[in-house]
């Protein structure tokens, strides 16, 4: 659906953080493509357009936000897709009766989560610990292992090939574990080694060790003397030690195999080629992070607890200018996850505010469209733009 209201475009050119020109943002999705249309309107810009489409059968990522951009124009009656360059309309020979665009902005979540395959030494410890980092990324578990002695490494196979898992983690072991239990991760990461090398090589999952760092040092040897094509990331215990739960580094690690995953979507270069430099494409996800740190600051509050009722996912922000960097959690679509108790209140939602099970404080603010992380993307180039929008268009306090 789109907005077909224009105003002519007033440009202040005094502050040039304000970038006061036509700006584009796109956004390739799971659900769909979507494109929005932003112009100086008296000196603020505002939303003069947007319109979803759904995805189209086995279309490719570009064709479809070409033909986004195409519909888009028609129904403002403005220049929006280069049909010769094949790209949007940057470039034009007549700028006063086809005033081209200059910047585009994109996010891109147009695949599923990272498919996780957990092996773990203990369920109830570094398992839970695991899970509880998993949760944090967009990621979700299809499938675990305990240890066993005696596990047949050919079931254990088949249950990775099974899950068609994208990243299998190994955890167990506290960072100063006893010989014991040194011997105990050594002999699960042996195990999960020769599972994986039982793969054929296109469907192997990245391997991540997130288990105990007395014995990190050997778990990359390991799994090259099992297979020298065997190759395993290593990052930070996620139970280093008792009650200590550190889901940063495989949090991160995971967030990074969906960005290379998502890199590999067919159609993914153009849609990169097209984003204006300095500014570089980003997930949906990552955008609304980044818009909630900066709705806080610009609000100067202490905290905002921030919900994108995305369709595959909802996510969760916690940030603000009492903290340091922004705390995420991802979870089912309608539901209330028992760690976010401990959260402040939802103040932040972008989608249809869940009422049922936050209800609307106040002090609140409603993107019901979900066009804020989308137009976010124009952060990276024009951040007064994409605060003139939110503030005037999108993240309407009190508004249902």
């Amino acid at each position: 659906m789109g907005i077909a209201t224009r105003s002519r475009p007033v440009t202040d050119s005094s502050d040039p953080a304000a970038s006061p020109q036509r700006l584009l943002a796109l956004s390739a999705e799971i659900a769909g493509t979507r494109a929005c249309l932003i112009e100086p309107v008296s000196g603020i810009h505002r939303i003069v357009g947007w319109l979803n489409l759904a995805r189209s059968g086995d279309a490719m990522m570009p064709l479809q936000l070409a033909e986004t951009c195409r519909r888009l124009g028609q129904r403002l009656g403005c220049a929006l897709w280069d049909e010769e360059l094949n790209m949007p309309f940057m470039r034009s020979i007549n700028p006063v009766r086809f005033p081209p665009l200059q910047h585009v902005g994109a996010t891109i979540s147009a695949r599923g989560p990272v498919r996780v395959f957990l092996v773990v030494l203990t369920n109830a410890l570094s398992g839970n610990a695991a899970r509880a980092a998993v949760t944090t990324s967009p990621a979700m578990l299809v499938g675990e292992a305990a240890f066993e002695v005696g596990l047949d490494v050919n079931q254990f196979a088949t249950m990775v090939a099974n899950s068609q898992a994208d990243v299998l983690v190994i955890v167990g072991g506290y960072d100063k574990a006893t010989e014991a239990a040194q011997t105990a991760v050594l002999s699960l990461c042996r195990m999960a080694a020769q599972a994986v090398a039982r793969l054929p090589r296109p469907s192997r999952p990245v391997v991540a060790f997130a288990g105990s760092k007395s014995v990190a040092d050997r778990v990359a040897p390991l799994f090259n003397s099992v297979d020298a094509m065997l190759l395993v990331e290593v990052v930070d215990n996620v139970l280093p030690e008792p009650e200590v739960v550190r889901r940063g580094p495989l949090s991160r690690l995971l967030t990074y195999q969906y960005w290379r995953l998502t890199q590999r979507i067919m159609g993914f270069k153009d849609l990169a080629r097209w984003v204006t430099s300095p500014a570089q494409a980003n997930t949906v996800e990552s955008s609304f992070v980044q818009m909630v740190q900066a709705w806080a600051y610009h609000k100067s509050l202490p905290w905002v607890h921030g919900l994108y009722a995305g369709p595959a996912w909802w996510l969760h922000v916690w940030a603000g200018m009492s903290r340091q960097g922004a705390q995420v959690l991802f979870a089912e679509p309608e539901s209330q996850p028992d760690l976010l108790n401990a959260w402040p209140p939802l103040t932040l939602v972008s989608g249809e505010w869940p009422e049922e099970l936050w209800p609307r404080p106040a002090r609140a603010w409603s993107d019901r469209r979900g066009l804020a992380p989308v137009v976010a993307s124009l952060g990276q180039v024009a951040p007064r733009a994409m605060m003139d929008v939110l503030e005037n268009d999108l993240l309407l306090m009190g508004v249902p």
